[in-house]
């Protein structure tokens, strides 16, 4: 069985610390996503795996061996990068068989073993017209898949996608994702893909670690994650659009506990108000909800205006299948997502409700989660 184990792994450049003391665990036949801003140290994850670079310090397993010191081509691991890497000299059949060729694997293929995985993985990738091509004739694309096809013609111990789709367009991206998913499930081999894009790493992920400057801030499933954002981080990473993040103070009248947020004045459900009580009356806090999590009642059908607030509509946005209100209340902008178009304007003034069940809350001074509890 094989997995891959990061011990207390930091990489430092010079002055700047890329990877701090990073660790987890990838599982036997996983999908695991690594997901995270620019400048998170995705790649450099992937390139301390595939021995590219070394660690600073800490310990990387392969199978329960230290692998710091094992050259790359001992590693048995192959690897898709974002700039595609590929030769130029060499046409697209030869990119692609090139790791069968390789001196480390040689006379392990025949030439009709070659031929026939070239033409399998080609096929797979739509690319089966290209092989005869030239690398500089082809689209940014068509790069891509010949580099994905490259890394996945064989059966290494791991597979490295990094960023791996990035280039695509939206189409193929969906294809794509689809034909990694099937193959991984179908090889059952470790796949550790690095993204910027959370609903790429929704859709493919087994567990997904969110990282940002080298730090992990949760590795979960992304049901979990989505149900349960350790921290104010991966709140607003993890959700399109992304979650409504604000500053709000707690107080209590009449035996409930509401929220100042601004102005607004916001009841927490009974669950919450339990956990609550334990903070001092006045703490500030931050407060987080999903846009869906926002709806605009008609009138007269808002729940005696209970968790409702005044705004003005500022942007509506269209996105093909949804349709995302931006609202203005005070200084503050929460963003709503409606499946269907509403009979509102610009400038318009609506009432908003918070579905208040679904209200996160996050410590002020650590960011971390405190509502809801698993």
């Amino acid at each position: 069985m094989a997995k891959i184990i990061f011990k207390n792994i930091t990489k430092i450049f010079g002055e700047n610390t890329v990877i701090n003391d990073l660790s987890f665990t990838c599982n036997d036949g996983e999908f695991f996503v690594i997901l995270g801003p620019s400048g998170a140290g995705k790649t450099t994850i992937m390139n301390l795996i595939a021995g590219l670079e070394e660690p600073s310090t800490g310990f990387i397993y392969l199978n329960d061996k230290i692998i710091n010191n094992v050259e790359p081509r001992y590693r048995n691991i192959a690897y898709a990068f974002e700039n595609y890497s590929l030769y130029p000299h060499l046409n697209v059949y030869e990119n692609i068989c090139f790791s069968l060729k390789s001196p480390i694997r040689k006379n392990q293929f025949s030439n009709e073993e070659i031929d026939t995985l070239v033409n399998e993985i080609a096929l797979k990738f739509q690319i089966e017209k290209l092989l005869n091509r030239n690398i500089t004739q082809l689209s940014g694309g068509q790069r891509q898949r010949v580099a994905l096809a490259r890394a996945l013609i064989r059966k290494p111990e791991i597979y490295l996608l990094d960023e791996a789709i990035a280039h695509l367009d939206a189409k193929l991206k969906h294809l794509t994702r689809a034909i990694l998913k099937g193959f991984q499930r179908e090889k059952g081999i470790i796949t550790l893909y690095s993204t910027p894009d959370q609903l790429e790493a929704v859709a493919l992920g087994d567990r997904i670690a969110v990282i940002d400057h080298g730090i992990l801030h949760q590795l979960d499933t992304p049901e979990d994650i989505y149900e349960y954002p350790d921290n104010v981080f991966v709140a607003k990473f993890f959700g399109e659009p992304s979650m409504n993040i604000f500053q709000g103070e707690l107080y209590s009248k009449e035996n409930k506990m509401l929220i100042n947020i601004n102005g607004a004045i916001l009841v927490l459900p009974d669950k919450a108000k339990e956990l609550l009580c334990e903070k001092n009356i006045g703490s500030q806090v931050i407060i987080g909800i999903r846009p869906i999590d926002v709806s605009i009642p008609k009138e007269g059908d808002s729940n005696n205006y209970l968790n409702n607030v005044t705004g003005e509509i500022k942007l509506i946005e269209y996105f093909g299948d949804s349709f995302t209100y931006s609202i203005k209340i005070n200084d503050l902008f929460i963003k709503t997502k409606f499946d269907q178009e509403l009979d509102v304007e610009i400038n318009e003034k609506v009432h908003l409700q918070f579905d208040m069940d679904k209200i996160f809350i996050f410590d002020k001074s650590t960011e971390k989660r405190i509502w809801p509890q698993r």
